[in-house]
């Protein structure tokens, strides 16, 4: 018999880890427990998911579509001139 309840507050339990900017403190706790590719219904394909590091800037973790996780590192310094 499978729990039809199991993961059914996964989104409230990721809005509660969110800051004021929409970044989690990433962990490997919080990457293996909460980030997983959504199934889109209408395609019926898989659609990428990502959090956004709130210590390191520029600093994401990608659930892609073939289920692996990829660390990327987008930052790009601006200066006022």
């Amino acid at each position: 018999m499978v729990n039809a309840n199991i993961g059914h507050n996964i989104n409230a339990a990721i809005e509660d880890l969110k800051n004021k900017q929409g970044r989690i403190n990433l962990n490997n706790k919080i990457v293996d427990t909460y980030l997983a590719r959504a199934l889109d219904g209408e395609t019926d394909k898989y659609l990428p998911a990502h959090f956004k590091d709130s210590e390191v800037v520029g600093l994401r973790v990608i659930a892609n579509r073939d289920g692996t996780k990829t660390f990327r590192f987008y930052y790009i310094y601006f200066t006022v001139q």
